[in-house]
């Protein structure tokens, strides 16, 4: 009886965490200058200074913030109310996949129409950088992706990774 009941208490956690990181993960994934969440917030000053933005390009880039700003904040909206309904399914007393593939297909859409959203900001905003400045973005972004590279691979299991613990000890 006991183990049954380590078990869901277990299986519980997992689920809380998992949900966890999906959460942290949506709202960390802002892009390079700020992204939806985070009009003018720490990542666009970051780079201001990385890339030693002049005054004029500052301006610019919060123009085009600002502008593409009312996009984001319904597709922020609905996001929010899907996480809403995410929750009340998860909490029903019984799970209806048909409802919950229908948000999930919901949220994708969402979710694509957020990246292009972001996709076109940022595309306009990598047109106010210098050569320089944009030599300077490219390499950074190249060393993040390489540490998220690294880090991914690093979160792999042996078997993912290619070796098999039970083949090693042979």
């Amino acid at each position: 009886m006991k183990s049954t009941l380590w078990k869901w208490i277990a299986l519980a956690l997992a689920v809380s965490i998992i949900g966890a990181g999906a959460a942290l993960a949506e709202v960390g994934h802002r892009g390079h200058w700020g992204g939806a969440n985070a009009f003018g917030g720490r990542n666009l000053h970051f780079m201001a200074r990385y890339l030693n933005l002049t005054e004029d390009q500052q301006a610019q880039i919060k123009q085009i913030m600002q502008k593409e700003k009312p996009a984001f904040q319904p597709l922020m909206q609905q996001m929010k109310q899907a996480r809403s309904q995410e929750r009340q399914l998860v909490e029903a007393e019984s799970f209806d996949e048909n409802q919950a593939r229908t948000l999930a297909n919901q949220q994708a859409q969402t979710m694509a129409e957020l990246t292009v959203q972001k996709m076109r900001a940022e595309s306009e905003m990598y047109k106010v950088l210098t050569p320089e400045q944009k030599n300077k973005l490219n390499e950074f972004l190249d060393r993040r992706q390489h540490r998220f590279s690294r880090h991914q691979n690093n979160q792999q299991t042996p078997d993912q990774q290619g070796t098999n613990p039970q083949t090693q000890n042979q």
